[in-house]
């Protein structure tokens, strides 16, 4: 197994810093300084409400139903948004592209589906083994579905 250089991640960190130092440079110099300082800060106040607002959607959403049964696909899309707002919340216009990506669902889906995380299917019931019992010996009967009273 080859294991990569141990300063790797400090390398990739700091290109990502020289990136967001870069296109903050590029957009203040066509919207000037403080316009550009403006736009990082709306930015990551948006982030926020945007944050606040989802968890507090997820919060609620819970609070009805009462369970709380997440199959990996949806747990793996709910961190996947997650992430989109922390990345628009996090200063930096690069940051924030990465993080409105995140929050678009097509592309959600897209990386869920290249990762291969697959949902579960809401029809399938999983039994544990006292829950059910084989019956050997009789034909099983198809029992007729009862029509309602106004059908004929």
């Amino acid at each position: 197994m080859i294991r990569p250089p141990p300063f790797t991640g400090l390398l990739a960190f700091a290109a990502w810093i020289a990136a967001e130092i870069a296109v903050f440079n590029l957009l203040a110099s066509w919207t000037g300084g403080g316009m550009a300082f403006f736009l990082l800060v709306m930015k990551s106040v948006l982030g926020a409400i945007f944050v606040q607002r989802a968890v507090r959607q997820k919060l609620f959403s819970l609070l009805q139903r009462r369970t709380v049964v997440l199959d990996g696909a949806e747990a793996a899309a709910a961190w996947l948004k997650g992430l989109g707002g922390a990345l628009l919340i996090i200063p930096g216009f690069v940051a924030g592209v990465l993080g409105l990506a995140l929050l678009n669902p097509s592309i959600r889906r897209a990386i869920l589906a290249r990762s291969g995380v697959k949902a579960s299917n809401p029809r399938d019931i999983d039994l544990g083994q006292g829950d059910w019992s084989e019956v050997s010996g009789e034909r099983s009967k198809r029992i007729p579905r009862s029509r309602p009273a106004g059908d004929a």
